[in-house]
Formats: structure tokens, C-alpha cells, sequence
């Protein structure tokens, strides 16, 4: 491509019209080797290299981003998405993360984060890892505007990204939780609803609830994508989400998540790990592991479906309304656990 414009040629020491190639460029920034296509500027007379700020420049940030993406930090590019996600300037960003007011700024600008400092940008990503930033931010240094701007672009991602069935089920839970009522889900208990709500729907409606499958955990069955997106909160409570989509499921669907409700939020996360500890699916996946163990090991539908399938027969329950029956049965197992 030829680019009439007068650039100097120091080697024709006059100002030519100039051409932009693509080559292969070998680089090595911090000890990391790497060729990336760079565009040169040269003259179309002698074919020597011509400097241009422009083309110097997107060459330096294009080396820039493969490094950043080498050795896994974050880019420029996605610091900006996240800016523009949650509605939230660089000052309120880097005030919610406990940062100087500058530092976004400066990352922004091109300024290589620390590797820490990356990692919780990039957890950002998220939006209930960005909600808990916000929800336990120093509120003297976030103004209440840009509080308010943030959670509601917070709850219109979740509402727009999270498309997968488990996450209409974890909405459905998190969207009741009594606060006045002293009532808390921790990401622990989360997991064990999650687990009944499976269990009950196979036992019940003779199909899942959601494809993820259930790994058999040391502290019971774990939705492991579920895990990853919620380990920001630890033991901590997770917030009130209204953002339940009953179109999505089927009148007994609803049936099922309701009696989970009704039966299994009355009871702590670890008395809930001890009753999943009590069942067979649980224990057949675990048959292998000593106790405290880590384990991948999967909990099989086949397993699941066919343990519930003989509570609701050795119990005689007919459907999800027969609350009594299946808190009956959950006083039983505990008891014998």
C-alpha cells in the first residue's frame, strides 16, 4: 500500500512517499521470546525502514497485548470492557478495589499492572465477583450515585449473560432469601440446594434440572462452574439477586425449586453437607477417597436419579407438594447420619 504523505528518509536524506509491509518481528520483553506480524513503514525508493509515530506505536501496543496475554495479565482492552460493563468510571473502579484513584488510569493508559492487581481485574469480569467488590466497598470512598449506576448494571449483565438453566435455579433461591428474617445462602449451602434440586427433580419429574454435572467434593456435591464463580465470597452471605426468570421453567420445575425452598433453607450449609454425607450418590462416588479427601470424582445422574427415585417410593410421595413427606424424610436421614 503506498501512503503519499512526506516522511524523512534518513537514508535518502529527503522526504518520500513511504509504504507500510508486514513482517515478522522476533521480540523479547522480560525474558519472554515471541514473532508477531508488525507493520513497518519503509521508503519506496531505497526500501529503507521510515519512523512514523502512528504505525510505531500500534506495533508497540500489539507487542504489548501479546506479552500481557503470554503471561496471563490482563489488557488494556479489557479494562476498558469492564469500565463500560458495569457503567463505573477509572476514580470509582479503583476506589472499589481499594486502589489509589489513579491506578486505573495508569493501567488504562498502558501502565503494566502487578500480577496480583491483574488477577482481581480480570475476576471482574464476573459480575457477582464485581458485585461483592461493590457490596463490601469502603462506602466513604464510592459515592452513592456511582453505587447505584454500578448495581444496576451489575443485575442487567447477570440478567443478559447468565443464560444457562442453573443459573434461573440459583436466581430463583437468591432472589428469596429473608433477610428480615435473619435467612442467609452462603456459596456452601448454594451448592447443597443446588444438589437437592437435582435429586428431587429426577425423583419427581423423571428428568434434570440442568445439564452441569455434580462432583463429589470432601464437603459434598459440587457444581464446579458454580464453585469458580462464587469462591470470591468464601463463608460471607451471597446477596439478594432478583433476577428470576420464571418463563423459563415449567410449572413443575417451579414445584420442585419451591419444595427445595420450603424444606432445605431452613436448615445451616453444614447440616445440609451432612444429609448429602447420609445419601448414596454421594457415598457411591466417594467409595475410593478417605475422608477430607479432594476428589473430582462425578456423581452420576444414573446414581442420583435412582436414589431419589426410592425415596419418593419408600416414602410415598406423589409430587412436589407433599412438603411434610419430604421433610420428614430429611429429619430421618439426619437423625440416622
Amino acid at each position: 500500500m503506498i501512503i503519499v504523505t512526506k516522511h524523512y528518509c534518513d537514508n535518502c536524506q529527503k522526504f518520500v512517499k513511504v509504504k507500510i509491509d508486514v513482517e515478522k518481528v522476533n521480540a523479547n520483553i522480560d525474558g519472554i521470546k515471541f514473532t508477531y506480524d508488525a507493520e513497518v513503514c519503509r521508503c519506496v525508493e531505497c526500501g529503507n525502514e521510515v519512523y512514523d509515530a502512528g504505525v510505531s506505536n500500534a506495533d508497540v501496543a500489539k507487542a504489548n497485548n501479546i506479552y500481557r496475554e503470554k503471561i496471563g495479565m490482563i489488557k488494556v482492552a479489557e479494562i476498558e470492557e469492564i469500565l463500560s460493563m458495569y457503567n463505573i468510571g477509572k476514580k470509582p473502579l479503583s476506589n472499589l478495589l481499594g486502589w489509589g484513584e489513579v491506578t486505573i488510569s495508569r493501567y488504562c493508559e498502558g501502565a503494566m499492572p502487578k500480577k496480583e492487581y491483574s488477577d482481581k481485574l480480570k475476576n471482574l469480569a464476573d459480575p457477582y465477583n464485581m458485585l461483592y467488590f461493590l457490596l463490601h466497598a469502603d462506602k466513604e470512598k464510592l459515592t452513592d450515585v456511582a453505587c447505584k449506576k454500578a448495581l444496576s448494571a451489575i443485575i442487567e449483565v447477570i440478567k443478559q449473560h447468565y443464560r444457562r438453566k442453573i443459573d434461573g435455579v440459583i436466581h430463583y433461591f437468591l432472589g428469596q432469601i429473608d433477610v428480615d428474617a435473619g435467612e442467609t445462602i452462603t456459596p456452601l449451602k448454594l451448592q447443597k440446594l443446588l444438589y437437592a434440586v437435582q435429586g428431587w427433580s429426577l425423583g419427581l419429574n423423571k428428568q434434570e434440572m440442568y445439564s452441569e454435572r455434580l462432583e463429589a467434593w470432601a464437603h459434598g456435591p459440587v457444581v464446579v462452574q458454580i464453585y469458580n464463580e462464587f469462591k470470591e465470597y468464601g463463608y460471607n452471605p451471597l446477596p439478594n439477586i432478583a433476577a428470576f426468570e420464571p418463563t423459563r421453567f415449567s410449572q413443575k420445575e417451579i414445584e420442585i425449586l419451591e419444595l427445595v425452598r420450603q424444606v432445605y433453607s431452613l436448615y445451616e450449609a453444614k447440616t445440609l453437607e451432612r444429609l448429602t454425607h447420609a445419601e448414596e450418590p454421594w457415598q457411591m462416588a466417594r467409595k475410593d477417597c478417605k475422608a477430607g479427601e479432594a476428589s473430582k470424582n462425578v456423581i452420576t445422574i444414573s446414581s442420583i436419579k435412582d436414589y431419589y427415585e426410592k425415596i419418593v417410593e419408600e416414602n410415598n410421595i406423589e409430587s412436589a407438594k407433599d412438603v411434610l413427606k419430604v421433610r420428614q424424610y430429611v429429619f430421618k436421614t439426619l437423625n440416622k447420619a
